[in-house]
């Protein structure tokens, strides 16, 4: 929203220079009081240890990195047949450089969809969801985020404004999508499934979303604007 606002007034909007003004100085401010009161040390320390859990790889993680090297095992003993953890960290951390390179084309990708189809900031934000699944691949719990794409969906359905029945067929679709997700998921751990197999059905759930969704905007972008945001 701040580049489209800056590109058509053709200068930066004073709303935006205030946001980015403020956040800068409490960015400055936390920093500078972190450094006095901690030393330089624990930063470098920090960073290491966000170095390490972002090349780490568990059975508590979620993303494209799981849904990569599952093979459907559903036990520890199938685990161990195939490498173990271990095995899937190795394959993991020698595809990073294609999943982060696959992510920042998506950003891209995304970011020419909401140019085309003149959508709000607010609706762009559940998109993105799709390279952070992409690009990294954190503990479940992390991907709480994906409320966000609940909120959204729910949004569009009981909006006051009628949509395209393409529109309100991905929104009910997508809705489904990840309440079946969350239904699959519990129903595998309450079937003693190990922990890993639990949150791959979790991934595969978010990557079959992640393609409806670049889907829905292709054809958004093919027909041009479509129905205006509910919000």
């Amino acid at each position: 929203e701040a580049v489209g606002a800056t590109w058509r007034a053709r200068a930066i909007p004073a709303r935006h220079l205030r946001f980015a003004s403020s956040a800068a100085a409490v960015m400055g401010v936390l920093g500078a009081a972190a450094l006095l009161r901690y030393g330089p040390e624990i930063c470098r320390e920090s960073l290491d240890n966000l170095a390490m859990h972002a090349k780490a790889f568990s059975s508590h993680r979620v993303g494209a990195g799981v849904v990569t090297t599952w093979r459907g095992e559903f036990t520890k003993e199938a685990l161990r047949l195939v490498g173990g953890m271990v095995a899937r960290e190795q394959v993991v951390q020698s595809l990073q450089p294609v999943f982060q390179a696959t992510a920042v084309g998506l950003v891209g990708l995304l970011g020419l969809a909401a140019w085309r189809i003149r959508r709000p900031a607010w609706e762009v934000v559940p998109w993105l969801l799709v390279p952070l699944f992409v690009a990294t691949n954190p503990q479940v719990n992390y991907w709480n985020v994906r409320i966000v794409a609940v909120i959204w969906h729910a949004t569009w359905l009981v909006g006051p404004r009628p949509s395209a029945p393409v529109d309100r067929f991905f929104h009910a679709f997508g809705l489904a999508l990840l309440f079946a997700t969350e239904v699959a998921a519990h129903g595998v751990f309450l079937a003693a499934a190990e922990r890993h197999a639990v949150n791959a059905i979790t991934s595969w759930g978010i990557a079959i979303w992640s393609l409806s969704l670049l889907a829905w905007l292709v054809l958004l972008c093919v027909r041009g604007r479509g129905d205006p945001s509910p919000g």
